[in-house]
């Protein structure tokens, strides 16, 4: 019974951490990479608000784009990297579980990261 609440509460945890990651990264890279829907002049007062627009669009986009994909990835991810660590700390101690997840998650990080700046767009 308990080791089904464990689960559920991963689960819940994964998934708040899933929506805040990709709320965080569709902001960051909506104000740093606004995707250009009107030319922007500094020099003008209404280029503001066609910042304005240009960012709010491009948030809206990435976060459409980036939640199916974070909570996809990350979800199998997630499953992989406990399975091989419980796996693995069977071997050794229960101790090394922690680490054994935490080396597996950035494994699949850097995983992710370097398929993904491998496409040139």
């Amino acid at each position: 019974m308990s080791n089904t609440n464990g689960f559920e509460n991963g689960i819940k945890r994964k998934m708040i951490v899933g929506v805040i990651s990709s709320l965080l990264f569709s902001f960051v890279l909506g104000i740093m990479l606004p995707i250009s829907q009107f030319e922007v002049d500094i020099n003008e007062i209404s280029s503001l608000n066609k910042f304005f627009v240009n960012t709010m669009g491009s948030i809206v986009i990435y976060i459409l784009f980036s939640i199916p994909i974070i909570f996809f990835y990350g979800t199998i991810t997630y499953y992989l990297s406990d399975s091989i660590a419980k796996f693995l700390s069977r071997f050794t101690t229960d101790k090394l579980n922690l680490f054994y997840s935490a080396v597996f998650h950035i494994l699949f990080g850097l995983l992710h990261f370097i398929l993904k700046s491998s496409h040139q767009f």
